[in-house]
Formats: C-alpha cells, sequence, structure tokens
C-alpha cells in the first residue's frame, strides 16, 4: 500500500513539475494557509529535523536497536547525501523568499535563501518514516506513517522553504536510503544470522 500511494503521488507530483513552473507551483500553495495552519506546520517541520530524528532513534534503542540503527543511519546518509548536493552540485538554486516577492510568510519562521535543492528535512523524514512502515505490519500504521513524511515534505511548502521540485527530490532521497539501510539490517542481517 505504501508503494502504492506513494508512486501515485509521485506519479502526479511529476505531472505538476513537468506543466507548470516552480514559481507558479509556489504560489499555488502559498495561496492556502490559516492562522491555524501557521502553527501547525511551524512546529511539524521540526520532525524532520536531524536533531528530533536521533532523539527519536535514540529513544527507540532503548526497544529494538536494530530499529533505531536503521532510522539513525538512515537519515544520516540522506541528510549528508542531500547536503552535498546542496552545496556541491546546486548551490546556485535559492529558495522561494529569495525567488518570489509578496510571499505569505509565517511571522516568527527564519526564512533561508539559499541551498534549496533539494530538501534536507524532507529527505530525513522520509528516510524514518520509510523504515517505520518496512517496520510495522498495520496497514493503518503505515498509512499513519505516510501522512506524517507528506505533512513535514508539505510543512517546507507551507513555510516557503522549498519548492515542490526539492520536496519532491529530497523525499526519493529519504525512501532509496530507508530501503537500503532496510534490507542491510532486517533482510541482510537476518540471512547471515540463519
Amino acid at each position: 500500500i505504501f508503494f502504492i500511494l506513494l508512486s501515485v503521488l509521485y506519479f502526479i507530483g511529476a505531472i505538476f513539475l513537468l506543466n507548470l513552473s516552480k514559481v507558479n507551483i509556489h504560489l499555488w500553495f502559498n495561496s492556502f494557509h490559516s492562522v491555524c495552519c501557521d502553527y501547525f506546520f511551524r512546529y511539524c517541520t521540526e520532525i524532520g529535523n536531524g536533531v528530533t530524528i536521533f532523539t527519536i532513534a535514540v529513544i527507540i534503542y532503548f526497544f529494538d536497536k536494530r530499529l533505531a540503527w536503521t532510522i539513525g543511519l538512515s537519515a544520516l546518509f540522506a541528510g549528508v547525501t542531500v547536503q552535498l548536493i546542496k552545496h556541491f552540485v546546486f548551490p546556485e538554486v535559492m529558495r522561494p523568499s529569495a525567488v518570489i516577492d509578496h510571499l505569505y510568510l509565517v511571522k516568527g519562521v527564519l526564512m533561508n535563501k539559499m541551498y534549496s535543492f533539494p530538501s534536507g528535512h524532507t529527505a530525513t523524514s522520509f528516510a524514518m518514516f520509510s523504515v517505520l512502515v518496512f517496520y510495522f505490519k498495520k496497514k493503518r500504521l503505515k498509512l499513519l506513517f505516510l501522512i506524517f513524511a507528506l505533512l513535514v515534505g508539505y510543512s517546507r511548502i507551507y513555510l516557503s522553504q522549498h519548492f515542490l521540485v526539492d520536496v519532491y527530490f529530497g523525499s526519493i532521497v529519504g525512501v532509496v536510503f530507508a530501503i537500503i539501510m532496510y534490507y542491510f539490517f532486517f533482510v541482510k542481517v537476518r540471512t547471515n544470522e540463519k
């Protein structure tokens, strides 16, 4: 279910990205805002912060060491990869507030101007939540984790910290590292233990 829903979302996202400019897409997203959403997304975005994810991994470590390592390393590799891409491959890509005038901006949020592509918060949150989707068997939990990952990704657009294209590719980086680390810790290692 996770991969089906994610594939549908990637397909829809690709249609947007191939047919509209990133500025027009962002302006459309930026037209939807409210005080309640301002408050919610200002704090929701922090789930994708590396400190938050590693805190969660440390807490999980006391219950399941293998899961904690999988989450921690998935997020670490996703985060480092994104930072390398931002700073050394696409350093000139500017963030929405540096490109578009007259955006609705959430008060109290520090607006970054540089290193937009891809989104680090999205990459690390998708890494963590994808691992949790693979780990837990209940479909409701899988759907819940996908929703959490999407909310963090959307928060980056809502707060005008990233364009849709940044979030789109950040999520792919996160999912790829989640698959690699989950395979290593839960498939390959368990096979070797037998």
